[in-house]
């Protein structure tokens, strides 16, 4: 993981990733600076390394990172880590079609009053993949990390804190550039 061109602002990090191992390192970077409701907003194209970035989450939090598969299926996987950590929700919003489908994954929709995270998804992280198909529906505080392919195993890597998020950047971007 390397740091972009561009110094980061207050509330923006820029780097590049060489390999899969170096974005699932991405991950877990983050994970050093995440607690019990955090949203982490991940975006990207097929391929780009979300899957990876929450890999890295998931390792960074106790689970086993090998259980981490894109849920795209199933729409929410529910990841198990030790009692001190808090738990790790993965959603993939690339086949969800409308509100009802959040509904009933537990989601609370701004429609019902309510900014995203329920009361299922208390005392965990949530990493939510395609997240600008949700983008109405997302707290106003998380983190987004935009992932775009620059060759077959690079990328570069955008993450920008919103709401909260931003008094927290600093922290975040020294996990991410330790020197």
């Amino acid at each position: 993981m390397t740091p972009g061109p561009d110094k980061p602002t207050e509330n923006v990090w820029h780097g590049q990733t060489h390999s899969a191992e170096q974005t699932v390192a991405l991950g877990r970077a983050i994970a050093a600076v995440l607690r019990s409701g955090d949203v982490i907003a991940l975006t990207g194209e097929l391929g780009a390394g979300k899957t990876q970035i929450v890999r890295g989450l998931a390792q960074g939090l106790g689970a086993d990172p090998t259980h981490v598969a894109s849920p795209t299926f199933v729409i929410v996987h529910e990841y198990t880590t030790p009692s001190d950590s808090p738990g790790l929700i993965h959603i993939d919003a690339y086949r969800l079609k409308s509100l009802a489908d959040l509904e009933s994954i537990g989601w609370e929709t701004a429609q019902d009053g309510g900014h995203g995270l329920a009361d299922a998804f208390t005392g965990s992280v949530v990493a939510i993949e395609w997240a600008d198909r949700l983008q109405d529906q997302l707290p106003p505080d998380r983190l987004e990390v935009r992932l775009e392919h620059t060759g077959p195993d690079h990328r570069t890597a955008r993450a920008t804190g919103r709401g909260s998020w931003s008094s927290r950047m600093r922290s975040v971007i020294a996990h991410l550039d330790p020197s």
